[in-house]
């Protein structure tokens, strides 16, 4: 197996004709000794040339390893981020759809329903500010960095329209006296409002596939 190698058949060969060559040079009439310093005047170098080349080779295979490995280190810190972003959008989501069916069952009032969505709306700007923060390594190849914007763009879109909902949530709650609709008014305004505006669903698998294509290739 070891012999299959092209590196290593060239090196055999390179002996190979050393050998060769001391024998003729051994072999032959004169001064024997001049001879064969002048054979290995030829043959050595041709041999020491080689080395230096494979010497190249291992070098830039360890490169090429650091940066794999490196490589790898960065895109695990990112989607270990981008899942923490998604789970806290999550979570933030289901506190409002549970608050919101609270209120129609009317466990909560209607100040203390707006008071909690309040509580929800603040943590979700603040989980959406942070998430700006959030970049793809420069250092990764540009085709992966283009995922990684993509992706973030479609998380921040998510959060920006779920904030969107709650804030107009809280406005329908908040409507001053006079103006006030009926509890199960604002129930269905609120339904209605869920239904024509949260996103999709987006399935984060295909990215993530292309992302490992390019950064750990088999």
């Amino acid at each position: 197996m070891l012999l299959s190698s092209p590196s290593i058949k060239a090196l055999l060969i390179i002996t190979f004709i050393f050998v060769i060559t001391v024998l003729i040079v051994l072999a032959s009439k004169g001064n024997k000794r001049l001879k064969l310093i002048l054979a290995s005047s030829f043959v050595i170098p041709l041999m020491i040339s080689y080395l230096p080349e494979r010497g190249a080779d291992v070098s830039s295979q360890s490169e090429r390893l650091y940066a794999l490995e490196h490589h790898q280190a960065m895109y695990s810190s990112w989607v270990k981020t981008y899942e923490a972003n998604f789970d806290s959008i999550d979570r933030s989501w289901q506190d409002f759809n549970k608050i919101i069916k609270d209120y129609e069952q009317k466990e909560y009032s209607r100040e203390t329903t707006a008071k909690k969505l309040k509580e929800v709306l603040n943590n979700a700007m603040e989980h959406n500010r942070e998430m700006l923060k959030v970049n793809s390594p420069p250092e990764l190849p540009l085709e992966a960095q283009d995922i990684m914007v993509e992706m973030q763009k479609e998380l921040q879109a998510i959060s920006l329209t779920r904030i969107m909902i709650i804030e107009k949530s809280i406005k329908l709650l908040d409507e001053p006296n006079g103006k006030q609709k009926k509890h199960e008014e604002i129930v269905t305004d609120i339904k209605k409002l869920i239904v024509l505006n949260n996103p999709v669903y987006i399935d984060i698998m295909p990215k993530l596939y292309k992302l490992k294509a390019i950064l750990m290739p088999v």
